[in-house]
């Protein structure tokens, strides 16, 4: 009964509870509010020994538990304890010796820091005044002494330069080898970083695995950056075994890249961001236009759902023609944000930040069903049938959804599927080569047309291009713009025109914007011609005209 009671309060306690056996210093008992202060599930935490949750040197925290043991009194005391994401908590430790039925143990009650009355910290050196601005595993300024201190001298500063760093995936180090080997290397790391810079420079631990250093002087600001990383990423020897690091880094300029101390660091962590997008060890210095369009892709991703909820996407449509007939016989769906304030927006800022946010499948969904319906709405006012062609997403061909918008599209607007033409990059169908035959193959069955867009840029093989279910290529626009003079150019069209006459499919030449383009295109056999020459992308009841009302056929003149 009594047992019951007593664990009844050890279990409700706010302050966390522990025993600790002093034989094997692992913990043999954790009440739920010590496993919330340092985030760990017990099944977790009974692997671990106080070595691995307590920040210090081993021989200190055993001449500190040897001290309680042989005082024989309840000891309150100061420890810096690890939590499971890799950041450390300062808690207010009570420990006293218990004895168990065999076995001498630790009763340990932790709760959050107060303000101690001459504490000692467990298995740590006094503290001094400036405890609370250093980071207790490396030493270095935390970040909001950092902060401060570059803060307090930049008035008087001519000249300075600010290293953001950031290591790769390093908490993959915490979870596969453990948070002993994880303080080893931020240890190793630390010291080389303070023995890569002079003594002057100021150095902080803003994060877990982020590192800053300032320097308030006229220096070299890329060959400090070099040095730094030179000496950070060499190999790490821990535990008979070898580690190298991946190291990205950040580098801004007083007063050219910002005149205050949150535009530097501002300027520092988009520059950290720019160079985490390189693979391998890599540094960028702040660029003003890089920071504004990533400023304009976070602005857009923030109001792409709230535009979809507004309709306030439109589809533009840029008219194919028949090169020797010069007659109508495609549209090409391309869409357009009509932003209220902005004006329209073109789609190589919105659909990248689409394909980031996960909502580019979506989105190809209602292109395709709108284009579907108005294709169907022109056939329906008599005009002359032609084909519309959609661009089809990387994601939207992965991700198995194709299928399911292209039947639903049907469905909706009751378009004849010849009527479809679906446009696919070559990177995006010599991904997995398997998916993209079968795919193509489900899309022949229903009768929808395939062109692979932008060919000549990508590095699709013949031989699997030949097995493949085509329709038809698209040539890519940066070898229709300098014909006829280009002879590199010229030779490459020829080339991909007698190749699609072999293999069966007819050949689209985008961007065509000159009648001297046209005449080679004509002259050399392409069946299809779209652009600014032809036409521009236009909203869809301006392009009522082209047909003929007479004969409702299409002459583009």
């Amino acid at each position: 009964m009594m047992e019951d009671f007593i664990m009844t309060i050890l279990m409700n306690m706010t302050d966390g509870v522990s025993l600790v056996d002093l034989q094997s210093k692992r913990l043999i008992f954790t009440n739920p509010a010590l496993l919330m202060m340092l985030g760990y599930r017990w099944d977790e935490l009974k692997e671990f020994t106080i070595y691995d949750l307590v920040v210090s040197d081993k021989n200190q925290i055993d001449a500190h538990i040897q001290r309680v043991l042989e005082e024989r009194r309840l000891d309150i005391s100061e420890g810096v304890f690890r939590h499971k994401i890799g950041t450390f908590k300062r808690l207010e430790v009570h420990a006293t010796p218990f004895w168990g039925i065999d076995a001498l143990l630790l009763l340990v009650l932790v709760r959050e820091r107060k303000d101690l009355s001459e504490p000692r910290q467990l298995g740590l050196q006094q503290p001094d005044e400036d405890e609370d601005k250093r980071d207790a595993l490396t030493g270095f300024m935390t970040r909001h002494a950092f902060q401060q201190k570059i803060q307090d001298g930049l008035s008087a500063t001519v000249q300075g330069t600010l290293l953001w760093l950031d290591i790769t995936h390093f908490m993959d180090i915490n979870k596969d080898r453990g948070f002993s080997v994880g303080d080893i290397i931020l240890k190793m790391f630390a010291e080389r970083l303070r023995q890569s810079v002079p003594g002057d420079i100021l150095i902080a631990r803003i994060a877990d695995d982020e590192f800053a250093l300032w320097s308030p002087y006229d220096r070299d600001a890329l060959s400090v950056a070099h040095a730094v990383l030179n000496a950070v990423t060499r190999p790490y020897f821990v535990d008979n075994d070898v580690l190298t690091l991946t190291v990205s880094m950040g580098v801004v300029r007083y007063p050219e890249d910002g005149v205050n101390i949150e535009a530097l660091f501002r300027h520092a962590v988009a520059a950290l961001c720019q160079a985490k997008e390189v693979v391998g060890s890599t540094i960028c210095s702040f660029d003003a236009q890089y920071h504004a369009g990533h400023m304009l892709r976070l602005t857009l991703r923030n109001q792409i759902p709230k535009a979809l909820e507004n309709h306030e996407f439109r589809l533009f449509y840029q008219p194919q023609i028949d090169i020797q007939t010069k007659t109508l016989v495609g549209m090409e769906a391309l869409a357009r944000w009509d932003k209220p304030g902005w004006g329209i927006i073109p789609p190589g800022q919105f659909i990248p930040v689409m394909e980031q946010s996960g909502l580019i499948s979506a989105f190809g969904t209602w292109v395709m069903k709108t284009a579907c319906v108005q294709n169907k709405m022109w056939q329906d006012a008599g005009l002359n049938p032609v084909k519309i062609a959609v661009n089809v997403s990387a994601q939207q061909f992965s991700d198995n959804t194709l299928m399911a918008a292209v039947e639903e599209a049907l469905a909706i607007s009751g378009l004849n599927p010849q009527w479809i033409e679906l446009e696919i990059t070559e990177g995006t169908a010599m991904q997995d080569i398997d998916h993209t035959r079968s795919l193509l193959r489900e899309l022949k069955n229903v009768g929808i047309n395939v062109v692979l867009d932008d060919f000549g840029t990508g590095f699709s093989s013949l031989a699997y291009l030949k097995n493949l279910p085509l329709d038809g290529l698209k040539i890519d626009l940066s070898f229709i713009q300098q014909l006829p003079d280009s002879a590199t150019d010229a030779a490459i069209v020829i080339a991909i025109l007698k190749m699609a006459k072999v293999l069966n499919l007819y050949v689209i030449a985008e961007g065509v914007e000159t009648a001297e383009q046209l005449d080679f295109l004509r002259n050399e056999g392409c069946d299809v011609a779209q652009g600014y020459f032809v036409s521009p992308p236009k909203p869809a009841q301006d392009l009522e005209p082209l047909w003929e009302n007479a004969a409702r056929r299409t002459q583009v003149q």
